[in-house]
């Protein structure tokens, strides 16, 4: 990807998180100085085409650990087969 494409697709990511239900319940309850790190589930589904499911975390480090990132997209996954089973039929 060039440097160019790479800000565009930046630009538009932010985009879509600031757009995102996740994003308007986390600004209301966040502190000014508050860290944010956004995960980003994608779910297949059977028609070909992918559902992204976004979810936020504050985390007071600035960079999350691999084990982190699989134990918070573990948990979210098996909670949306939960509340949401028609995800995943």
């Amino acid at each position: 990807m060039s440097q160019k494409d790479a800000g565009g697709f930046s630009l538009a990511l932010v985009g879509y998180i600031k757009n995102t239900g996740s994003y308007r319940q986390w600004i209301t309850y966040a502190s000014a100085d508050e860290r944010m790190h956004v995960v980003i589930n994608l779910y297949g589904q059977k028609n070909g085409l992918i559902m992204l499911r976004p979810f936020i975390l504050s985390y007071d480090e600035l960079m999350l650990t691999p084990a982190d990132v699989t134990q918070y997209t573990d948990q979210v996954n098996s909670m949306d087969k939960k509340q949401h089973p028609e995800w995943f039929k």
